[in-house]
């Protein structure tokens, strides 16, 4: 059976792939100590991340082959990395609201119909599909040099560091949520909202509905809890909480942004969050015509 080293070399044999130096400072005994790991990584996609850097392929071969001579334990094959543009492009269509908020949460908890939770959902998916169709053919313009280090990082795994990372990532997402709960309460005490409200009014949108929307728009699962109280129809309530879901509310982007500030602009982010919206709002209106809700 062929070993990875052995498919390493004929790898860097073909010119596919290309060496990394990885010099890092681990602990070894208690003293800062300096290591080296050779990656290989695609050549193609290395183009990608440093474009305009220069490649010594040749060089670069004949350093990592007598480096796998001699320290074969040490060399990591990784597998194709993700370019920045193509983590951009699953950004379109993978920033989804989970089945069972919809079906379980909204659909028969708040809307008291589990039909319409299977409408949201479906609509919820198909949007995305398109959305990610739509952005598919998206560039980034911007030199990826700066960030070629954030997609080839070291893979040494720390327990203690994994836990740190966890309860970082669980406080700032409750941070976020606690905040904009706070906007909002602040927001409706004040009545910020009136004079939209007021102009909304005028064209014939209730108060309530208006209210409950635009609450919707920072944090959706208060926005559609809203929108469940009202008196509209059915119909109507389970197109406006379709759009509050695919939008998923300034919170929920806020929450998505603290992990993807690397990948993609809050600018992008927002604007393919509101073609999705736009999406399955309209997926939505004809299911829930073809199903007679």
């Amino acid at each position: 059976m062929e070993s990875v080293k052995d498919k390493i070399k004929q790898a860097i044999s073909n010119k596919t792939y290309v060496a990394i130096k990885d010099t890092y400072t681990s602990n070894v005994q208690g003293k800062p100590t300096k290591q080296t790991k050779y990656r290989i990584v695609e050549l193609d996609t290395y183009k990608r991340l440093a474009k305009g850097v220069k490649i010594r392929l040749n060089k670069d071969t004949k350093k990592l082959e007598e480096y796998i001579d001699k320290n074969p334990h040490k060399v990591q094959e990784l597998g194709r990395s993700q370019s920045k543009e193509e983590a951009k492009k699953c950004v379109t269509f993978t920033s989804n609201s989970g089945p069972m908020f919809i079906i379980g949460s909204v659909g028969v908890g708040m809307l008291n119909n589990r039909v319409c939770g299977y409408i949201i959902l479906l609509s919820h998916i198909i949007g995305s599909v398109i959305n990610g169709l739509i952005y598919r053919n998206i560039k980034i313009t911007e030199n990826n040099t700066k960030n070629s280090k954030n997609y080839i990082k070291n893979n040494n795994f720390s327990l203690s560091n994994s836990i740190l990372d966890s309860i970082s990532s669980i406080l700032l997402i409750g941070g976020i949520m606690i905040i904009a709960f706070i906007i909002i309460e602040i927001v409706e005490n004040f009545n910020l909202f009136l004079p939209i409200i007021n102009l909304l009014k005028k064209c014939g949108i209730s108060s309530q509905i208006s209210s409950s929307f635009l609450s919707g728009i920072f944090e959706m699962t208060k926005g559609c809890l809203g929108i469940s109280s009202t008196t509209i129809s059915l119909k109507l309530k389970t197109i406006l909480s379709c759009s509050l879901i695919t939008f998923g509310g300034l919170s929920t982007s806020l929450q998505a942004m603290a992990f993807l500030k690397e990948i993609c602009s809050y600018k992008f982010f927002i604007t393919q969050k509101i073609t999705h919206m736009l999406l399955s709002t309209c997926i939505c209106v004809i299911l829930c015509f073809l199903f007679s809700i």
